[in-house]
């Protein structure tokens, strides 16, 4: 069972924004939180600042980030761009929980930043001098991913890893192959959201891959097919399946084509002229995926509730069925999994250099039109 979290009083704040007066107005607040049986303190492993809010976001993001702080304590800094002319103003929370036999209130602090369009730049020099010395940074992109604003790379100079959802470039493609520059030309490590996502998906398809007689096959796989309910949501998930599989199995694009249902790219590979297609239907399941190989056709289906992974081998001779539960799912879960891993992607990073390619093939007038 989860420990009771209890949270302090908000205090708002107002410009010209004092570090100091921040930290000491956090330290009143922690006071009004403990008791004499339970004094409240502060258990810190790192800065999480989490960028590219609204002020709509605020709530779900808060709700999402508390459970994960009693596994990963940390101070949050959010910043939130709002409608509303003025200075920057700043909203401090603390949010405490007592561990089971525990003597202390453990405590997490929550600083809103939030500013109007325009004075994100403010944003930069705040969150400079709230950082934790000694102690690791992540940033968050939790909705908006703002890739050309300059505000994005300098969040990202101030972080050690960086934490985006791929999703949130909607139907963009120009952006996907601009996503793949940012990450290839900056230091910190990047964790995505998506892609961790489709985890049970890769893994899947690759253990089916060990099989002795599907292992042999591989090489021949001559087209897949990534189906997509909604193109917005989907396009990334379809890209960094297919940009990771043309990574793996080392395929070289050629070229590309609009076909009907969307759109299609040609590889060269040592067994031929294998093709990949991504197509914009609505299928029962959110995502699909068809792997084509010259004597049996793979597929993999989610189900319309995203609990189970299905792949099959629908009309075929030789008939292989297997579900698997997929477990808890969601940017709350992802983000855990982020916070945890210590190590580049290596993975990942090659997948965006061939989607960087396959973004390149289409060419930028062709791309925008596309969208």
């Amino acid at each position: 069972m989860a420990p009771e979290v209890a949270t302090a009083g908000t205090v708002a704040l107002v410009a010209p924004l004092d570090p100091e007066e921040i930290e000491r107005a956090l330290n009143r607040l922690l006071k009004g939180v403990g008791s004499p049986d339970h004094p409240a303190t502060r258990a810190r492993v790192r800065t999480l600042v989490v960028a590219g809010l609204e002020q709509s976001d605020l709530p779900a993001v808060t709700q999402s980030l508390i459970p994960l702080t009693l596994r990963h304590p940390m101070r949050t800094i959010l910043l939130v761009r709002t409608e509303t002319p003025g200075p920057l103003r700043a909203w401090l929370t603390a949010h405490c929980h007592l561990p089971p036999g525990g003597a202390y209130q453990v405590c997490h602090e929550q600083i809103v930043i939030e500013g109007p369009p325009g004075a994100e730049h403010h944003f930069g020099p705040v969150v400079t001098a709230l950082l934790l010395p000694d102690l690791p940074v992540t940033v968050w992109w939790a909705r908006w991913l703002p890739i050309a604003h300059p505000l994005f790379r300098q969040v990202n100079a101030l972080a050690e890893s960086v934490i985006i959802d791929s999703g949130a470039l909607g139907g963009a493609l120009p952006l996907y192959g601009r996503l793949a520059q940012v990450v290839r030309s900056v230091s910190p490590y990047w964790r995505d959201l998506r892609w961790l996502g489709l985890t049970p998906w890769r893994k899947l398809l690759a253990d089916l891959f060990d099989i002795p007689a599907l292992q042999t096959a591989l090489p021949a796989l001559r087209q897949v097919t990534v189906t997509l309910a909604d193109r917005s949501s989907g396009l990334a998930s379809g890209f960094l399946f297919i940009g990771w599989l043309a990574a793996c199995l080392g395929w070289e694009p050629v070229a590309w084509q609009r076909t009907v249902e969307g759109l299609e790219w040609q590889f060269v590979a040592p067994s031929g002229r294998p093709a990949a297609d991504l197509v914009f239907a609505s299928p029962a399941a959110p995502l699909a995926i068809c792997l084509r190989l010259p004597t049996l056709e793979l597929v993999l289906e989610g189900s319309p509730d995203g609990e189970w992974l299905t792949v099959e081998t629908p009309g075929q001779a030789t008939h292989l069925e297997r579900t698997v539960r997929l477990g808890p799912a969601g940017a709350g879960v992802w983000l855990a999994q982020a916070l945890a891993l210590t190590d580049p992607d290596l993975v990942y990073l090659s997948t965006l250099e061939m989607i960087a390619r396959l973004v390149g093939l289409v060419g930028a007038e062709e791309a925008e039109q596309w969208q």
